[in-house]
């Protein structure tokens, strides 16, 4: 699934920091697992744009929102909104 921040400008798929498919994303599991993350989410400027240009970044994906770790353990509140 794609999601975007109500805001238009980021993009983001998720999957539970707990997936086995989690083999493509360099970060530390066990270290964001640590700082309370649920979710790894992937970024892009762009909705088609997740190849490449995107980055990991650890989460705790809710329904109408995400707080998302931007730096080391700064949080970001994101408004969300499903778009596919």
């Amino acid at each position: 699934m794609v999601f975007q921040e109500k805001s238009g400008k980021r993009y983001f798929q998720f999957m539970s920091i707990f997936a086995q498919n989690t083999e493509d994303c360099s970060l530390s599991l066990d270290w964001g697992r640590e700082q309370g993350a649920t979710h790894i989410v992937r970024v892009s400027e762009r909705e088609e744009g997740f190849a490449g240009a995107s980055s990991w970044r650890f989460a705790k994906v809710l329904k109408t929102v995400a707080h998302v770790m931007v730096e080391d353990i700064v949080w970001e509140k994101w408004q969300i909104r499903q778009t596919s």
